[in-house]
């Protein structure tokens, strides 16, 4: 998956649209855009979410 199906896949997986949205877009367009500092702290906390909701 990628583009936008990747991030309808991680908002489904996560309960919300702040992935396709929100500070997860930068994950589609970051190798081609360097994130600002402060998407890129938001981004960092949504990840971390979505990594703690599917922690095993």
């Amino acid at each position: 998956m990628s583009g936008d199906a990747w991030l309808a896949f991680l908002d489904q997986s996560y309960g919300g649209h702040e992935f396709s949205t929100g500070a997860g877009r930068a994950l589609s367009c970051g190798p081609y855009e360097p994130p600002h500092e402060s998407s890129a702290a938001d981004l960092s906390d949504l990840v971390r979410r979505w990594i703690h909701m599917h922690h095993v």
